[in-house]
């Protein structure tokens, strides 16, 4: 059986903390840290792999990419994770 944690994760990682995100418009605090993180290692993953739809980008690119989207993540956590990965 999945915990109500790991449902969250999973229903809340595309919530944006703007609201803008996907499926219930969840804002900020709103959104459960963990579906935050789980965002931030989707988006990183996704844009520094190769695939065959879209070109592989270096780690820094992506992360100042989400930096500057504060609107969709939550810039105290990629600063976080861009100081774990440096």
């Amino acid at each position: 059986q999945v915990s109500s944690v790991c449902k969250n994760i999973i229903s809340q990682h595309h919530e944006h903390n703007d609201g803008t995100g996907y499926p219930n418009q969840l804002e900020g605090n709103d959104i459960i840290e963990e579906a935050k993180i789980v965002a931030i290692a989707e988006f990183l993953d996704t844009d520094t792999t190769t695939r065959a739809d879209a070109v592989r980008r270096e780690i820094q690119e992506v992360l100042d990419e989400m930096l500057s989207k504060k609107h969709t993540y939550d810039k105290k956590l990629v600063q976080i994770i861009a100081r774990q990965m440096s």
